[in-house]
């Protein structure tokens, strides 16, 4: 059996209830054992619901660290897991530090061998819908990866460059009016529900990144509704060490584009990743964008079969 923790608690009960209820917590801050043996043998759940976890169960945790799966968005690395030589190192931080196995911290892609790789599952298209979509692509639209108004500062430049070619779509949030970080030429529709932002990208022909967010799931969704993504190179690679965002994260790993895994494993066509510092290069990309035609694509590692076999996989001999 298994169960998911979540920080809002257990299928949506309050954690508190949640944890008494699943875990056999006593009434109070985990100063006593469980009342019994726990009556599931996984709980999948991430840094968040592990600190409230270590809370409720005290000494308890020690015992069933085992059982314990940890969703980790980008990886916990061995150096800042071990919490002796954490301290020891310099390497201890808010996320990392409870000695588990390095397998136990399971990533959304495969970029560390010290971790598991969990995924998730984007949607696959049938037949029918992939006829619609190559049908009904307009070759000179694009939407921009950036739901914060804060990701569109300081990229005015090769908007202005892409909005020579393209008509540039947003799903920006705001409340009262346009956000000033975006251009008057883009057309933004505001924050958009699952389904109306898929018929967006179904219609488009570009899904382009500004650099962040990281490893994120929407190009995989893009690329599988058949548009290209363009990304960003950096150089030098972001990390902890020289950016701000990396630091305090239980890693080292240096991220060479917005998206290595798309950058790696699926690359052209579906994924094209330039330096967007040079406008000759990013000029270039455009005008071979336009150019190209792409099937929707979809990883098989990203489908709910995919999925599905590789959780049995970790279940039956992890």
């Amino acid at each position: 059996m298994l169960v998911w923790f979540h920080p809002s608690g257990v299928f949506r009960l309050p954690l508190r209830y949640s944890t008494c209820k699943f875990l056999g917590v006593p009434p109070g801050r985990g100063s006593c054992p469980l009342t019994g043996p726990l009556p599931f043998d996984l709980i999948y759940t991430d840094y968040h619901g592990l600190q409230q976890m270590k809370q409720h169960m005290g000494l308890s945790l020690r015992k069933h660290k085992c059982h314990i799966r940890v969703i980790d968005t980008f990886g916990t690395e061995p150096a800042y897991n071990h919490e002796e030589y954490a301290t020891l190192h310099g390497y201890r931080t808010n996320w990392g530090y409870w000695n588990l196995h390095g397998q136990q911290y399971m990533t959304m892609f495969p970029h560390t061998p010290d971790n598991s790789f969990m995924g998730f599952v984007a949607e696959e298209l049938n037949e029918t819908e992939r006829m619609f979509i190559q049908r009904n692509k307009v070759n000179n639209m694009a939407v921009v990866y950036g739901k914060d108004a804060g990701m569109w500062k300081g990229k005015e430049n090769f908007l202005a460059v892409l909005h020579h070619y393209m008509e540039i779509h947003g799903t920006v949030y705001y409340e009262t009016q346009r956000p000033p970080e975006v251009p008057a030429f883009v057309k933004n529709h505001g924050l958009l529900p699952q389904q109306e932002l898929q018929q967006l990208l179904r219609k488009a022909k570009l899904f382009i990144g500004f650099g962040f967010p990281y490893e994120g799931p929407a190009p995989l969704e893009a690329i599988a509704n058949g548009c290209i993504f363009l990304q960003p190179k950096f150089n030098p690679p972001h990390s902890s060490l020289n950016h701000e965002f990396f630091r305090g994260k239980p890693t080292s790993r240096k991220v060479s584009s917005q998206h290595p895994y798309a950058e790696e494993y699926i690359g052209r066509p579906h994924v094209i990743t330039i330096d967007f510092n040079n406008s000759e290069e990013f000029n270039a990309a455009i005008r071979e964008i336009m150019k190209i035609n792409v099937e929707p694509f979809l990883p098989y590692e990203y489908t709910c079969e995919g999925m599905l076999e590789r959780v049995h996989a970790y279940i039956q001999n992890q």
